[in-house]
C-alpha cells in the first residue's frame, strides 16, 4: 500500500489539473490550496467521492484523504467560491485504478551492531508481482520520481538513518509500493572492551582535579566522564590514554563517576553518548589524616654471593588512601657499586613496583641498599636489604686460601689435574713448536725458564692442537732453554 501526497492549487477561470495512477490499495492525501478564493468553500464530486476529512469549510492547507475500492479511472473535482461570490476556483485530480500485485519490502531484517560490522548495509525486496523489480529509497515519504534501480537488493543504507523504501513492479513502472513504517538502521555500538588502569582513586587534600587512565580503548571510541546517574558532563578523549577531569568530591567523601561511549561518525557511530562503559569512585582525603606507603617487598636475588655476581633487588609498595608517586632503590652503605633502577610499575595508583640491579665489588664486605616509597602526600617509607659478598670469585674451586690483604694465595680445583708429559727445549729467538701428542686448546702446563729472569717476560706461549709455540722476542744472541710439563684439569 502507497499513500501519496498531493497538493492541488485550484485556479481561475479554467481549472487545474493533477493525474496520479493508483492501486486499488493505496490512498491519496490531497491537500486544497483555494488560490485567490481564500476564505471560501470547496466541495468533492466524482468517482469516488469518498474523501474522509475536510469535505467543507475549505480553508487553504485542509486535507482529505481518498481510498478506492474498485479498478477503473477516477476523477475528484475540487471547488472553491471567493468572497466575492463571483469567482469560481477549481481543480481536478483524476488517474487510473489498477489491482495490481506490489512487492513487499522487508523492513524486518536485523543489521549487525558490532564495532567490526560494516558502516553501511544492505536489505533484500520480495517480488510479488510480475515484471521488473526495482527499488527507491528515500528519507521522506514523498514518492520518488528518478533514481529507480532494477535490482531486489538495496545497497548504499547508511548507519543511524531513517528510510522508507519503495519497490515497484509493473511493467511501466508507473506505480510504487511503500514499507508501512520507515526503516532505521543501527548505529555501531562502541567498543566494550574499556578498562580503567585504577578505577579506586584516591586525591590529596586539596585537589581539585583527577585523571582516570583508559585501557583497551577503541581508537574509533570517543569516552565521556559524567557523574553517575547520567548527571554532569565531563572531559572526553578519543581512545586510550588518561582524561584529566576538573571535578572531586569535597574532602572525606568519596564520588562516583560513569565512562559513557560512543562510536565517531566516520566509523558508523552516532553522536550520543547512550552506553554507560564502567563506573569508578574518587575520594579526597581530609587534611592532616594521610597514612604512608607500605613496602610489601623488598629483597635480593641473594644475601650472599661472591665477587662479580650479579644480584636483583626486588621492591613493592602500596598505599590505602592514595597513590604512589615514586619508588626507587639505593645504596646506602658499603663498597660503592652502580644501582641500576628499572621501570616502574603502577606509580600514580595505590600499588607500584620497581625492580633494580647491581653487580658485586672485587672486595669482601656487607652491602646494604634501602627501597624508598613516596605517596601522593610526600609521605615516605623506607625498607633496607643487605648483601653479604665474600672472599670467593664463584668459580669451580674445592678450596681458596686468601692472605689479610685480600690477594688469592692458593687455590685448589676440584677436578684432580692429570699429567700429560714434561720436558725440555732450547728456544731460540722467534717461535719454537713443541709437539704434544693429543694436546687441546683445554690444557694447561707448567713452564720453567732456565735463563736471566730479565728474560722472562719477552716469552709468550700460545696453545695450540698437538703442540704448544713458543714465542722468544728477546733482542740477544744465544738460546734459552725452557723446561715444561703440560696437565689436563
Amino acid at each position: 500500500m502507497a499513500n501519496y501526497n498531493v497538493t492541488l492549487v485550484l485556479t481561475y477561470p479554467s481549472g487545474a489539473t493533477v493525474t496520479q495512477n493508483v492501486l486499488t490499495s493505496d490512498t491519496v492525501t490531497v491537500t486544497v490550496d483555494t488560490g485567490a478564493g481564500n476564505g471560501g468553500t470547496w466541495n468533492v464530486s466524482g468517482t469516488p467521492s469518498n474523501c474522509t476529512a475536510g469535505t467543507s469549510s475549505g480553508n487553504d492547507g485542509t486535507t482529505c484523504v481518498v481510498s478506492f475500492s474498485s479498478t477503473g479511472s477516477y476523477s475528484i473535482s475540487f471547488t472553491s467560491l471567493a468572497t466575492d461570490k463571483q469567482s469560481l476556483y477549481q481543480g481536478t485530480l483524476s488517474g487510473t485504478v489498477s489491482a495490481g500485485s506490489a512487492p513487499t519490502v522487508n523492513n524486518s531484517q536485523t543489521f549487525a551492531t558490532t564495532a567490526s560490522a560494516t558502516t553501511s548495509c544492505t536489505i533484500a525486496l520480495t517480488n510479488n508481482g510480475s515484471g521488473t523489480l526495482s527499488y527507491n529509497k528515500s528519507t521522506t515519504t514523498t514518492v520518488p520520481t528518478s533514481g529507480w534501480q532494477s535490482s531486489a537488493t538495496v545497497t548504499g543504507l547508511s548507519r543511524g538513518t531513517a528510510y522508507y523504501l519503495w519497490a515497484r513492479t509493473s511493467a511501466s513502472n508507473s506505480l510504487a509500493d511503500r514499507t508501512d513504517s520507515a526503516l532505521t538502521v543501527p548505529y555501531l555500538l562502541p567498543d566494550t572492551s574499556i578498562a580503567f588502569a585504577d578505577d579506586t582513586i584516591v586525591v590529596a587534600n586539596g585537589a581539585t582535579s583527577h585523571t582516570v587512565t583508559i585501557q583497551n580503548g577503541s581508537s574509533n571510541t570517543v569516552y565521556q566522564v559524567r557523574d553517575d546517574g547520567g548527571g554532569t558532563t565531563h572531559e572526553s578523549r578519543t581512545g586510550n590514554g588518561d582524561i584529566t577531569v576538573t571535578d572531586v568530591p569535597s574532602a572525606g567523601n568519596t564520588k562516583i563517576y560513569d565512562v559513557y561511549a560512543r562510536r565517531t561518525t566516520s566509523s558508523g557511530g552516532d553522536n550520543l553518548y547512550d552506553d554507560t562503559e564502567d563506573s569508578y569512585s574518587v575520594t579526597q582525603v581530609v587534611a592532616g589524616s594521610n597514612s604512608p606507603p607500605s613496602i610489601t617487598q623488598a629483597t635480593a636475588s641473594s644475601s650472599t654471593a661472591g665477587q662479580g655476581v650479579s644480584i636483583t633487588l626486588t621492591g613493592a609498595a602500596s598505599d590505602s588512601d592514595g597513590t604512589i608517586s615514586s619508588l626507587a632503590w639505593s645504596q646506602v652503605s658499603g663498597t660503592s657499586v652502580t644501582v641500576t633502577n628499572g621501570t616502574a610499575s603502577g606509580i600514580g595508583t595505590s600499588s607500584a613496583s620497581r625492580n633494580a640491579t647491581f653487580t658485586t665489588p672485587s672486595s669482601q664486605g656487607t652491602l646494604t641498599f634501602r627501597l624508598t616509597a613516596t605517596d601522593n602526600d610526600s609521605d615516605t617509607t623506607t625498607a633496607d636489604v643487605s648483601v653479604a659478598v665474600t672472599g670467593s670469585s664463584g668459580g669451580t674451586y674445592g678450596l681458596e686460601v686468601w692472605n689479610s690483604a685480600g690477594a688469592k694465595t692458593l687455590e685448589v680445583s676440584d677436578r684432580a689435574p692429570r699429567f700429560i708429559t714434561s720436558g725440555s727445549v732450547v728456544a731460540a729467538v722467534g717461535n719454537t713448536n713443541v709437539s704434544v701428542t693429543g694436546m687441546t686448546n683445554d690444557d694447561t702446563w707448567i713452564v720453567l725458564i732456565n735463563g736471566p729472569r730479565a728474560l722472562y717476560s719477552n716469552i709468550t706461549v700460545t696453545k695450540g692442537t698437538n703442540q704448544f709455540t713458543i714465542n722468544n722476542t728477546n733482542s740477544y744472541s744465544g738460546s734459552i732453554t725452557i723446561y715444561y710439563m703440560v696437565l689436563r684439569g
